[in-house]
């Protein structure tokens, strides 16, 4: 999993509605692998976004590329939208519910690990889904080019991406049964991530143990390592437009985490 002489930073976001639910952790390589280098929550007194924006400004004043990756749906289904936009009370909608409800990710997710993500249309998670893209547009805003990226070589100075964390675990074929209830799971979790050749240190895995939303925060930026060395599901470009309302969840399936991480990639070797 070397990352060689990159200058990258990978930032995972566990988004929530509210500061405290909202983990980060920021993941940097090293000579053998990744090292984790920051992990945190955030608070009434030092919001989510002001920890990021110290983040993001330190890692670009040392020329690093940064991939913010978003635990949260960035987009919603285009049926949903198409259909709503000229419906009224009390009339019928004209889609059926798989499209209605689900975007196309949601789907491939749910077809390729078993795990179906939450549905922005349908729950709660859409407040999620609003904040994260309230904080984004504030992180645009304040550093610019925040991008949603289709592919690593898009990222030239920061991008950003949607991800899933349980989709890192299951495509791991980590046992991760409720981790985010017993901390006795998160540390079995961190001894699987140092195995697979990411350095944490003593402090910060025990502020990992403490937090399932710091843990899911590390587990987005795992995800993000995915999509750097180019190992995730690519979603069909036939139908851009969709795409880029709906957005794509970056996976990868248990078939492509067979192999071993310190195997590293083509990409790591340029």
């Amino acid at each position: 999993m070397a990352c060689r002489n990159e200058r990258i930073r990978l930032i995972g976001i566990d988004c929530a509605a509210s500061e405290e639910k909202t983990g980060l952790a920021m993941l940097a390589p090293d000579a053998e692998g990744y090292r984790l280098e920051r992990v945190s929550t955030g608070s009434q007194s030092l919001p989510a976004e002001s920890v990021l924006t110290d983040w993001i400004g330190e890692s670009l004043s040392e020329g690093c590329r940064l991939l913010l990756c978003f635990d949260s749906p960035l987009g919603w289904p285009a049926a949903f939208a198409e259909q709503l936009a000229g419906h009224a009370a009390g009339g019928a909608i004209a889609s059926d519910p798989d499209s209605f409800f689900k975007r196309a990710t949601d789907r491939r997710v749910s077809d390729e690990l078993g795990k179906r993500p939450l549905e922005v249309t349908a729950n709660y998670i859409a407040r999620t889904a609003f904040r994260a893209l309230a904080l984004a547009d504030r992180l645009r805003s304040r550093f610019g080019g925040l991008e949603l990226l289709w592919s690593a070589d898009g990222l030239e100075r920061i991008g950003m991406i949607e991800v899933y964390p349980a989709a890192w675990l299951i495509a791991e074929r980590v046992d991760h049964a409720d981790y985010k209830k017993l901390a006795a799971v998160r540390e079995r979790i961190v001894c699987e991530l140092r195995e697979r050749g990411v350095r944490i240190g003593h402090a910060e895995a025990e502020r990992v143990i403490r937090s399932d939303h710091m843990l899911d925060a590390v587990l987005c930026a795992m995800n993000g390592i995915d999509f750097w060395n180019g190992d995730c599901v690519v979603p069909d470009t036939a139908d851009a437009d969709r795409l880029r309302k709906e957005g794509w969840i970056w996976f990868k399936t248990k078939r492509e985490a067979a192999s071993s991480l310190v195997e590293g990639s083509d990409r790591n070797e340029q």
